[in-house]
């Protein structure tokens, strides 16, 4: 059989047991998604899902043929020659998903930012960002098509009308003239004995002594003045709260948790010095990869720890955590 790579569609050359389960049967069909030798047995390499258990597992060749009448070894798409420029303008002719949510749907505009194969889906090369949910996903050339749509020129402002000439007002009659002249002078001596009336009181309240004596009640009892009531602590401040961890150095999936409102981040750490590969899924509950796929939040081929930002609605989700050739932590942490 000549080389297998990732992408091939072949089939299973006979039945497959792990643990006493049927995890493939023979001529079941499958695609590598990826060549990672395993580190204990290198002859298991060939990492295909299994659609009976719901988990990746490494196969060798001669669990795998050449599905029947299929003459092709690979027929995973080749990495297409990019036909779109950094910069260029595109229009999407599909919808397209991103873990449980829309990235884009069809008619949506998105410009490209670079140019590079998605480390799993070869022909995903254009990079763009989505606004619906503020992250940068790969696109395949079959789901855009050049956007026509005209740059909107903006919109000329309106010419200012003319400024409208002030009407003169007509000369005031000699009797209104009068009668203004008595009202201010009314209103300017009544300013004037305020004042008198305020200096007088002043100076005959200058003598009197101002202490002020407590209150008593009718027993004679001095009554205390009320205490002022201490402020309020300020509020805790919000801090990094764990809402799940898991560990391994295997394929696993999480129990579920769940995410609020707050800022949410993924921290995690790999450990393994020879060719290590980790993908991580933040999956909705009820969902799953086998039937909506999706993209990983992180996908290390280095060991060391690292940390990416989350942008899940509120709701339950899980961790499914694909491995090869390394130990992992992943942490999911809230602001709370």
């Amino acid at each position: 059989m000549p080389e297998i790579e990732p992408g091939a569609v072949l089939s299973i050359s006979h039945d497959v047991l792990i643990e006493g389960k049927v995890a493939f049967s023979k001529g079941e069909t499958v695609t590598v998604q990826q060549v990672a030798p395993n580190a204990a047995q290198p002859e298991y390499k060939y990492v295909v899902a299994s659609a009976k258990l719901g988990i990746r597992y490494q196969l060798r060749a001669q669990d795998l043929a050449l599905p029947p009448s299929a003459p092709p070894v690979f027929t995973g798409p080749p990495v297409p020659t990019p036909s779109f420029a950094v910069g260029s303008q595109v229009l999407l002719t599909e919808n397209v998903k991103l873990g449980n949510r829309f990235a884009f749907v069809k008619g949506d505009v998105a410009v490209v930012e670079s140019i590079s194969p998605h480390p799993q889906l070869p022909d995903h090369i254009y990079v763009v960002t989505s606004k619906r949910v503020n992250q940068k996903c790969w696109l395949a050339p079959s789901s855009i098509t050049p956007s026509t749509q005209p740059v909107q020129a903006p919109q000329a402002v309106a010419a200012s009308q003319p400024v409208q000439q002030r009407q003169a007002m007509p000369a005031a009659q000699p009797i209104q003239q009068d009668a203004k002249k008595k009202a201010g002078a009314g209103i300017g001596i009544f300013i004037l004995l305020l004042i008198v009336v305020g200096v007088i009181y002043g100076i005959s309240n200058a003598g009197k002594d101002t202490t002020s004596t407590p209150a008593t009640d009718s027993s004679g009892t001095t009554q205390e003045p009320a205490a002022t009531p201490a402020p309020a602590a300020p509020a805790p401040a919000a801090t990094w709260q764990t809402v799940m961890t898991l560990s391994g150095s295997t394929n696993q999936r999480s129990q579920p948790f769940h995410l609020g409102t707050g800022q949410k981040r993924l921290l995690y750490n790999v450990v393994g010095s020879e060719m290590p590969g980790l993908s991580v899924y933040v999956v909705a509950q009820g969902d799953s990869l086998e039937q909506s796929g999706g993209f990983p939040e992180v996908s290390p081929d280095v060991a060391g720890p690292g940390e990416t930002v989350l942008v899940q609605d509120e709701g339950d989700y899980y961790l499914d955590v694909s491995s090869a050739n390394c130990t992992w932590q992943v942490t999911v942490q809230e602001m709370k």
